[in-house]
């Protein structure tokens, strides 16, 4: 442990950041007012401890030679930092606390919350950590009179997790090691959140061992970095998961001493000659050719001789497995053990849209899937469960659960044509569960979502990140909810011609639609009747959900929460910030519980008054378990779920 002293003209203090616990203390005016001193209330101090980034920088060992590597992370900086400390009194607001000559805060009795950011240089710009200050567990950090009260401050990197954070970049620095006779080399770098750009275009050579090194900087964020080689006949690729810290720097390879460490250095043995027919454990009965045809490294098709194209939408460097019978034709294959037909490819996926038998079936996603829609011949994903206002029998009534897996690249533009998103129509009965839909864009007519048009079933722990557009009730995950729709989020943007527009749901229904447990932080547009978490709610029940997207409407009747809130809807326990105006646009004899988060305004655990039992943390294993914290009141640090 190291004491420290801060100087009292305004500046910050400086240390060395080595691993260590640190002992750190701010600059800041002299307290004054009837609370500052002996004009009333008394004074305490505060000792802030603050330990390091609470990250550990070194890679992973024991690399595999193929297909996935070790975690990269970045090196702790080094040398000098510096640190601004934020003192919030609740309530009263922000406050600039002196230092007596130990070091610690001098106070005025009260409640505060601390945040502090520690950064790289003297004037601030260069963020590399952030945390806030806690006594135990408890964000709030009691003075009293005559008091010596101890603080702990956790920092953690940036790590681009925290919108607040979201542009602050890193460096990943990287080596790459490639034979004589490569004749295509393909370095990319693709966000695990959804997204992938091009690292750099290597220039080839035709005698030696080329050693090729860059840098570049992106926003702080999970990545996977892909090489991919070919030579004339054959093909060589490696990858990594490289964590990316905002002005940090991660290297790759790392500099472990250990050789199984040393990734992206390739040798001639690496190259085999593709064999499409052995991406997998076939079944079927095909023994025709194959041809594979590969974009951006995605495995974009296969196609048996003579037939028809079978889209994959996998990585290029992974086995695909698939039952392909002895027409050419692909087909469902077996169930697992707990009974699911396993999805591992755009074409069984689409395979569910069949019959109606299928789309009564029970299905799990294996793996991310790339649907296609960024390449330069843009693949069009047909909804699953088809929208038909007369005919019921086509919606999708059985379960597909998602695993968690992401699913990239989501294209639908069909402006005009009514219930679009990754499924067109949820029937009674139905449930679609654990879908991450990391990138995409949705363009229909009425009732458009990223997950689903319209739901009459069960939609639960479910993201959408894409894009959605269309005319009336449009919203993030669902756009018209007759249904279920539990501990979902929308970071998309939600844009309407019309009404009825949400970042949740567009429209939710006449006294069956309910959303619990559900939060928006996508931008959502309209004419009017615009809500951060839903459009309208017509009879229907919102609980426990929150917006801080921003809300605009050209029309009338726009909302933090809801809005238009009919006759016998209720809205309870709900929250918005990031928005001017009310919780609901227009409440026609609803019920309206909706606060606008701000200092004690906040979420609060378990059955509290107004708080309807269903804002309390756990597994989500039943009813009020649904998050993972509750963020910290007074800050933009907002709830997460259980699943995140």
């Amino acid at each position: 442990m190291m004491n420290m002293k801060a100087c009292k003209n305004g500046k910050k203090g400086a240390w060395h950041l080595l691993g260590f616990a640190l002992l750190m203390a701010g600059c800041a005016a002299t307290v004054g007012g009837p609370e500052g001193g002996p004009g009333g209330g008394g004074l305490g101090t505060v000792r802030v401890e603050v330990s390091g980034l609470g990250v550990s920088a070194q890679p992973k060992l024991l690399a595999e030679r193929q297909g996935p590597q070790r975690t990269a992370y970045p090196s702790l900086p080094e040398g000098t930092l510096t640190y601004t400390y934020t003192w919030e009194k609740t309530p009263g607001g922000a406050v600039e606390p002196e230092l007596d000559g130990d070091g610690k805060f001098i106070l005025a009795v009260g409640n505060y919350t601390l945040a502090v950011k520690a950064y790289l240089d003297a004037d601030h710009t260069e963020l590399v950590g952030t945390g806030v200050g806690k006594v135990g567990d408890n964000t709030t950090i009691p003075v009293t009179n005559g008091g010596n009260q101890t603080v702990t401050v956790k920092l953690k990197p940036v790590d681009g997790t925290d919108p607040e954070t979201e542009t602050v970049t890193g460096t990943l620095a990287y080596t790459i090691t490639y034979p004589e006779g490569v004749t295509v080399i393909s370095l990319t770098l693709q966000n695990l959140e959804g997204g992938g750009e091009p690292v750099a275009n290597l220039t080839p050579t035709s005698t030696g061992v080329t050693t090729a090194t860059g840098t570049t900087n992106v926003a702080a964020g999970e990545y996977l970095l892909r090489a991919k080689l070919w030579n004339d006949a054959s093909v060589a690729g490696m990858s990594e998961t490289v964590r990316i810290y905002g002005n940090m720097t991660t290297t790759v390879p790392g500099t472990s001493p250990d050789p199984s460490a040393a990734s992206f250095a390739f040798a001639t043995g690496d190259f085999t000659q593709p064999d499409p027919t052995a991406t997998g454990d076939g079944a079927g009965g095909w023994a025709g050719g194959i041809t594979a045809v590969r974009e951006g490294g995605i495995l974009k098709s296969i196609t048996p001789t003579g037939k028809t194209a079978i889209l994959i939408g996998r990585r290029a460097d992974e086995p695909v497995t698939l039952n392909i019978d002895s027409d050419g034709n692909l087909q469902f294959r077996d169930p697992d053990s707990a009974g699911n037909v396993p999805i591992g490819s755009y074409a069984e996926f689409q395979l569910i849209n069949k019959d109606n038998a299928n789309r009564n079936g029970t299905y799990k996603q294996e793996a991310d899937l790339d649907l296609l829609g960024n390449l330069s011949s843009k693949v069009e994903w047909t909804a699953v469960g088809t929208y038909d206002q007369y005919d019921s029998s086509t919606r999708f009534t059985g379960t597909f659960d998602g695993g968690g897996k992401a699913i990239s690249n989501l294209y639908i533009n069909k402006s005009g044509i009514n219930g679009q998103g990754l499924f067109g129509s949820v029937g009674t009965g139905g449930t679609v569960q654990n879908v991450r839909i990391a990138s995409g864009s949705v363009t229909g007519g009425i009732y458009v979502g990223g997950v689903a048009g319209e739901n009459f079933g069960t939609i639960t722990v479910c993201s959408n990140t894409g894009s959605v557009t269309g005319n009336w009730h449009n919203g993030g995950v669902v756009g018209e909810n007759f249904g279920a729709i539990t501990a979902c989020y929308n970071s998309g943007s939600v844009t309407g011609e019309g009404q009825g527009i949400g970042g949740v749901v567009g429209w939710n229904n006449s006294g069956y639609g309910t959303i619990t447990a559900c939060y928006n932080i996508g931008a959502v547009s309209g004419k009017g009747q615009v809500g951060g978490v839903a459009g309208i709610n017509d009879a229907g029940a919102i609980t426990a959900c929150y917006s801080t997207g921003s809300n605009s409407g050209t029309g009338n009747y726009v909302g933090g929460v809801v809005g238009w809130n009919n006759a016998a809807g209720t809205i309870t326990a709900c929250y918005w910030a990031n928005f001017g105006g009310g919780g609901v646009g227009y409440n026609n004899g609803g019920t309206n519980d909706t606060t606008r988060f701000g200092g004690s305004a906040w979420p609060s655990i378990g059955g509290s008054s107004g708080q309807s039992g269903q804002w309390g943390t756990g597994d989500g294993s039943g009813s009020g378990t649904y998050w993972k914290n509750l963020g910290f009141s007074g800050t933009t640090t907002y709830p997460k779920l259980w699943w995140e």
